[in-house]
């Protein structure tokens, strides 16, 4: 991360607005933007802040409300935005759809919208998608010219808010730039995740239950991809295009699992093939960081075992600490 103290300093005297703020992703990103000398506000949705307080106001802000998101730019003003608030969800169901559409498609369309009308100095948007949109792509590794095919409403709605906000960069000549991050681990990721849920049952002694494990993904660590959500808001480069924020390395969930216990050295055991796969499973996600290294001059630089390293020593002292 030794790169993301000189992109920092691109950032000061900048009013900027992150959506999303109180999310895994949206705390780490505060954490580097609130020593840079830039002027920071961070909207959450009735959710409990971190603990980062240093050069943040935070603003209590439902995205699928257009007064208030107007309202919410009219006041900030904000030079360069990123969008990471959105509603997560592996559920497959009507109910759950609806929901992704209006928070995911409708919330973005406000903020866009919002910020092309009432912003006079906007620099630069950065919106977060999702490696999901390519869904059950056949070409692999995937690569940001290949066409979506999203399996879930979550990667559906994911895919109609990029399709929204490239749609308005041509109209409206608004200065989006689209991330799609692959598979993120790391320290205070929430315990519903894999990793993170792997690690607790190490760290409690449990035997965990898990899928044969023969799906592939591509994962990648927290600090690399929060280099890559500030080059993307600074590289001159980057407006109106996708790019895929990953490290470009196909690694099964078996192999993962058992890298992980083999790195606790647990007393437990990994229950392979007790838990089914779900429901239209994408067998194989991994992607290109080519066009990362070439608009960006991006690309990863935590090895695997580092970064899981780091998290397990992360997770084993909010343990110790009774956090987690």
């Amino acid at each position: 991360m030794g790169g993301v103290e000189n992109i920092k300093n691109k950032f000061a005297g900048k009013r900027i607005l992150v959506t999303g703020g109180t999310g895994f992703v949206g705390g780490h990103l505060l954490h580097h933007l609130q020593d840079s000398g830039c002027s920071v506000t961070a909207t959450s949705f009735g959710d409990a802040k971190p603990n980062i307080e240093q050069g943040i106001e935070w603003r209590d802000i439902d995205l699928t409300d257009p007064n208030a998101v107007q309202m919410l730019v009219k006041e900030v003003q904000p030079q360069i935005v990123f969008h990471l608030g959105a509603l997560l969800g592996a559920e497959r169901s009507y109910e759950f759809a609806e929901r992704a559409l209006v928070t995911n498609v409708l919330g973005t369309h406000n903020l866009l919208s919002s910020l092309g009308t009432y912003c006079t100095q906007l620099e630069r948007i950065v919106l977060m998608g999702t490696s999901e949109e390519y869904g059950s792509g056949k070409n692999i590794p995937f690569t940001e010219d290949q066409p979506m095919k999203p399996v879930s409403p979550y990667s559906a709605s994911k895919a109609a808010a990029t399709q929204f906000a490239l749609l308005y960069h041509e109209l409206f000549q608004l200065p989006v730039v689209i991330l799609r991050p692959f598979i993120i681990y790391g320290p205070g990721q929430s315990l519903k995740m894999m990793i993170p849920e792997l690690i607790k049952y190490g760290i409690e002694e449990k035997d965990f239950e898990m899928t044969k494990g023969e799906q592939t993904r591509d994962f990648l660590y927290i600090d690399d991809l929060i280099e890559s959500l500030l080059l993307a808001a600074t590289s001159p480069n980057a407006v109106g295009e996708i790019i895929n924020v990953c490290s470009g390395t196909e690694r099964s969930i078996r192999e993962v699992a058992e890298l992980v216990h083999n790195l606790m050295n647990a007393n437990m055991k990994l229950l392979v093939g007790s838990r089914p796969y779900r429901e239209n499973e994408v067998w194989r996600l991994y992607g290109s960081n080519e066009k990362a290294k070439k608009l960006l001059g991006w690309q990863p630089t935590t090895s695997f075992e580092d970064g899981l390293i780091k998290t397990i020593s992360w997770y084993r002292t909010q343990k110790e600490r009774s956090l987690v």
